[in-house]
């Protein structure tokens, strides 16, 4: 993912969970994409709308938990929540 940032990179943007296929990243995982945030410079655009409706025995971890160093916006939804 690193080699992909330039001059003209603004953010990085995540979905976490995804949709349609509900996969969700781990903890560590988080922390490299933090990594590299943070080495770089470049704010993160969380897409957690789905953060309610993750398969049983999976642990959801927001990005902006997991950093006190790097911007991160989150991006959330009120009626995601209630389904």
């Amino acid at each position: 993912m690193e080699s992909l940032i330039d001059e003209h990179t603004a953010a990085i943007v995540v979905t976490n969970p995804s949709n349609p296929c509900g996969s969700v990243f781990s903890r560590a995982h988080i922390q490299q994409i933090l990594a590299v945030a943070e080495r770089n410079c470049i704010p993160i655009i969380a897409d957690e709308v789905y953060e309610h409706m993750t398969f049983s025995g999976v642990e959801f971890c927001s990005f902006a938990s997991q950093s006190k160093n790097v911007p991160i916006l989150t991006c959330s939804s009120l009626a995601k929540r209630f389904l």
